[in-house]
């Protein structure tokens, strides 16, 4: 078994956020090359980003395994399809810790079945949980996950809480506030 060596294995996260950084960070100092894909175009970020519609063919392309991160909206919803899927290097590989929308898993299989994908790790699934006889379950190429990306402990999230409600106190912004009009 030939094993690619890092910097020959392309990581690509689509949505550059909170979640994303860290790991990039952590796969750029082992010699991976990083980018990511975003809605909109921004400066003085760690990594190259692509950014909108026009730049997704582009950015897949270059893709030896595509990590997403992106959150849930109508225009994510169904991402990877055999479309995308069409856009990634023969062979190329798929983390989905987003949600578990973003992929048509008819499409997944057919792109793995057909080798234009090699490998699918879901950690993220439609529906929860995922029913017994789905195909993913025994599919040779499709590592499913049991939904636990990102667990934070509760020391965390009490952490989180009591500095939302002590900013909420103050009238300052709350951490991680949500856009209702972007969808998350």
């Amino acid at each position: 078994m030939l094993i690619d060596r890092p910097e020959e294995r392309r990581v690509g996260f689509l949505g550059y956020g909170m979640m994303a950084k860290a790991p990039a960070a952590v796969l750029k100092t082992l010699g991976f090359p990083v980018s990511a894909w975003v809605r909109r175009g921004r400066a003085g970020e760690d990594v190259p980003l692509f950014h909108g519609d026009d730049q997704l063919e582009a950015f897949l392309a270059q893709c030896d395994i595509a990590v997403c991160l992106l959150p849930l909206t109508r225009e994510t919803e169904g991402i990877f399809c055999a479309r995308t899927f069409a856009m990634m290097p023969r062979g190329a590989m798929l983390v989905n810790v987003g949600r578990g929308k973003h992929v048509v898993d008819a499409d997944l299989i057919a792109a793995l079945d057909s080798g234009q994908l090699s490998h699918a790790a879901l950690d993220a699934l439609w529906p929860e949980p995922l029913p017994p006889e789905s195909p993913l379950w025994g599919h040779p190429n499709v590592t499913v996950m049991p939904h636990v990306a990102r667990r934070p402990t509760v020391v965390q999230l009490v952490s989180e809480i009591a500095a939302n409600v002590a900013r909420l106190e103050a009238g300052e912004p709350l951490l991680q506030p949500i856009d209702v009009t972007e969808g998350y």
